[in-house]
């Protein structure tokens, strides 16, 4: 049956207290993780958890009848499973399971089995003779012939240098034996004689395997994909030696050996070698390859911080109290900076002088390729690349011509800040005709089309808003895509048409598409939906104008179902700083009686977007947000300045300068709620993990005023000490950027505590690392502040499992919140 509307006859129970709200969310039910379509369209599989966590389980779905069906563990098997790649003229499906490959007949729905090995084969793509697919096999390209089963394994990529026939001249005792003995230098010479011999007789050989093509010693791979053609193959290669980083150890004290262990895990910021990326073009037919030459990328030897060199000190005012020479290095043993570009006021270790190497950088910065995607003829192909620095991006044709392969620009895209890391999916349309991709250029991640024939770049989606999820449908060449062209906090299916560039907005759902699948007849949509209180569900639904949609799964618990929620309501808050602030407000169901006590709630991952409507990623966090509200406190979610879904400026807007936009947006929100809802400004409290827990930090140390207290979950103190990939892009490197650190890291601003701080952390946390919260204890030590608390948890890593330790801590909050925001 479907589902398309709910009447609740159940009597709410008693809402849940704190030990019931930080149980597993399999009592919530266990929604759909993913959705997709059988091959004859009639059908809709899923997958979904199973309680406990430790296996999941396969369904379907009758789109005709609505009922569904679960599979044993042995019917599963036999379930194809979502992706592979339908041939041009769709009549096939080339996909692949456990390393074996398959075929579905689209026409009839009948599966051949094309491999049954030990060796790993993946990857099936259809080539351009509508006849062979190509795979891989234990990383070596294969071409199979459907028509005769036959396979061709193609030549290997070696990486190492190219042989060396050249006799080394003999030297000391060796050269002594040969010029003595006469049956040495015969018996020498017959050896070389006979290889001669047999390098000649294998050269002849038509039928022999042909040689490795070597690529030097000093390369690995990262990507390669073989042309629909089959003549070349695009590989990306780096150094060997790039990957070789210090890096940081993990300590683990509650072990089964009873002894503690340790664990190499991640390097810190700046650490990681830079040696940049190559790209090799392959001939298959000739055995030689060409390495392109990249330098013709606009930009790229251009240094976009070498500003940094030139007026490090323009936006700074320093008062350097005391300073010691050692070795040449200036050290500063304190000083007091204020960073002007920010109006961030903070204690740290700094420095007058550059150093001497400061200034040393290259003329090419190092780069990455991130995509090779050949036409689906095989006769182009366009890559996309990155700069390591994370400044500028580059989309690029591979011209074939008469010497070699030479690159052509196509598009750049240059950010004094940083590249998005979304936005970057780029494909061609099936009939080749040109390449779709995503550019945030406008200020906006949109859709762009790269003409083939013309060479000429045009928008088809365009405004203040996003779109997400891009994929070209199955049988019209429309580009599907989802979005909030209203409000950036909901996200329904849209289609544009690259020929017109008009769009139609498909569905208007009041919640958040997180992904969709087309039938194979591009009729139907099959999408995971959400909303605030309702996790995902399966939703069906027409492509033609004004379908309506069906409700495929309820997965919902009698329990849920039967309790009572504090339904948040979606609001915006403006701001002098930006635009608009959106967030969730959690009010107590019984009013607000004023003056209230507040609680901010900050999201993890700094670019996540969490006040959107849709089911939270944040589960506990969410009902621990209604439990606060029907004791009387206001809850606000927040989506800060850099969360995403809100555009370029709003994403790069903590540039060189992380924790300072956002503790404004969190002042303006508790103005707004003082003079909107009744909450006393001097009794607002904030908690949050990982980046909200950095920003429980930040506010509480450059803003002391602002909070009354605050609880920091396994936040980032010392932005020097985290992850390369994910720091790098916003602060620069500690060597080239070090005010940035400074300005940033809440270890530099730690003398501002004030208030009660509650620190919770896991101690086999391999993100952000324990030794954050031990560097800060030590230094609000020897700060002597008081009134600050750390809980440890030895078996928990940075997203906790056990229930456990959900309830101690939010227990933990829970008192600081009742103790402090409490007491008017």
């Amino acid at each position: 049956m479907f589902y398309a509307l709910i009447i609740l006859l159940l009597t709410p129970i008693a809402h849940p207290d704190l030990k019931q709200a930080m149980r597993d969310p399999d009592w919530i039910g266990q929604p759909p993780t993913e959705a997709w379509w059988a091959d004859d369209g009639q059908t809709i599989y899923f997958r979904r958890a199973k309680p406990g966590g430790i296996s999941d389980e396969i369904g379907s779905l009758d789109v005709e009848t609505g009922e569904e069906t679960l599979f044993t563990d042995a019917q599963r098997a036999h379930v194809p499973p979502a992706g592979g790649e339908i041939n041009y003229a769709r009549t096939r499906r080339a996909w692949s399971r456990h390393g074996d490959l398959y075929l579905t007949d689209l026409s009839t729905g009948e599966i051949t089995r094309l491999t049954n090995s030990e060796s790993w084969e993946s990857s099936p793509r259809f080539m351009n003779d509508n006849r062979s697919i190509q795979f891989s096999r234990d990383g070596r390209f294969v071409i199979r012939d459907l028509a005769t089963n036959t396979e061709i394994d193609l030549r290997t990529l070696a990486y190492l240098d190219e042989e060396d026939d050249s006799d080394e001249p003999l030297e000391g005792m060796e050269a002594q034996q040969e010029r003595l003995f006469k049956t040495l230098r015969e018996r020498t010479e017959k050896s070389d004689q006979r290889d001669a011999w047999r390098d000649t007789l294998e050269e002849q050989d038509a039928l022999r395997r042909e040689k490795p093509i070597r690529l030097g010693k000093n390369r690995q791979q990262r990507m390669a994909r073989l042309s629909p053609a089959g003549r070349w193959i695009a590989v990306s290669t780096s150094s060997k030696k790039s990957d070789k980083a210090t890096r940081d150890t993990m300590p683990r004290f509650v072990t089964d050996s009873g002894y503690v262990e340790t664990e190499r895990v991640r390097p810190n910021v700046g650490v990681p070698e830079r040696s940049g990326e190559s790209l090799l073009l392959v001939d298959l037919d000739s055995g030689t390859y060409f390495e392109i030459d990249h330098s013709i990328l606009p930009g790229l030897a251009t240094d976009p911080l070498a500003w940094l060199d030139e007026t490090s000190n323009d936006n700074m005012t320093k008062e350097v109290i005391a300073t010691e020479v050692v070795n040449d290095n200036v050290t500063t043993e304190a000083v007091t900076s204020e960073v002007v570009n920010g109006n961030v006021t903070a204690e740290a270790v700094t420095s007058e002088a550059v150093n001497d190497n400061a200034t040393a950088h290259e003329t090419e910065r190092p780069l990455r390729f991130t995509k090779l995607e050949w036409s689906p003829d095989g006769n182009r192909l366009v890559v996309q690349a990155r700069s390591q620095d994370a400044k500028d991006r580059w989309i690029a044709e591979i011209n074939f011509e008469e010497d070699g392969p030479v690159l052509q620009p196509m598009h750049h895209l240059h950010d004094p800040a940083w590249i998005s890391r979304s936005f970057n999916d780029m494909d061609w349309l099936r009939d080749g005709s040109g390449l779709w991709f995503q550019s945030e250029e406008s200020g906006w991640g949109h859709i762009y089309l790269w003409d083939a024939e013309t060479r000429k770049t045009r928008s088809l989606t365009e405004g203040n808003w996003e779109a997400t999820g891009v994929r070209e449908g199955p049988v019209d060449g429309l580009l599907w895509f989802t979005a909030g062209q209203h409000q950036p906090v909901v996200r329904d299916v849209h289609v544009v048409d690259p020929r017109s560039s008009t769009i139609r907005q498909v569905t208007d759902l009041n919640g958040s598409v997180d992904s969709f699948s087309l039938a194979p007849d591009g009729s139907q949509l099959a999408m995971r939906f959400s909303n605030t209180t309702r996790p995902h569900e399966i939703v069906l639904q027409n492509v033609a104008p004004g379908s309506q949609p069906e409700w495929l799964t309820e997965s919902r618990t009698d329990e849920y179902l039967a309790t009572e929620l504090v339904e948040p309501r979606i609001v915006r808050i403006p701001s002098p700083h930006s635009t608009d602030l959106w967030a969730k407000l959690y009010l107590p169901p019984d009013g607000v009686k004023a003056p209230a006590p507040a609680v901010i709630f900050l999201h993890g991952a700094g670019y996540l977007q969490n006040a959107d409507n849709q089911w939270s990623y944040y589960v506990r966090e969410a009902l621990f947000n209604m439990y606060l509200a029907r004791q009387g406190f206001v809850v606000v979610d927040l989506d800060y300045r850099a969360s995403s879904g809100y555009g370029r400026d709003w994403r790069t807007a903590t540039y060189r300068n992380m924790g300072s936009p956002e503790v404004e947006d969190i002042a303006v929100t508790i103005d707004w709620l003082a003079a909107n809802h009744g909450v006393d400004p001097d009794r607002v409290g904030a908690y949050g993990g990982s980046y909200g827990g950095f920003l429980v930090l930040m506010t509480m140390f450059t803003q002391p005023d602002l909070l009354a207290c605050g609880a920091a979950l396994r936040p980032v103190t010392d932005w020097a000490h985290y992850a390369d990939s994910w720091t790098l892009p916003i602060l620069n490197t500690p060597e080239r950027d070090p005010e940035a650190y400074l300005a940033s890291s809440p270890i530099e601003h730690a003398e501002g505590l004030e208030a009660p701080l509650l620190i919770c952390h896991g101690m086999v946390d391999n993100n952000v690392l324990f030794k954050d919260t031990v560097r800060l204890s030590q230094r609000l030590i020897e700060l002597e502040k008081e009134d600050w608390e750390v809980a440890i948890y030895p078996l928990e890593a940075h997203g906790f499992r056990e229930d456990s330790s959900w309830l101690d801590e939010y227990r933990r909050i829970n008192a600081l919140f009742q103790d402090i925001l409490n007491s008017p």
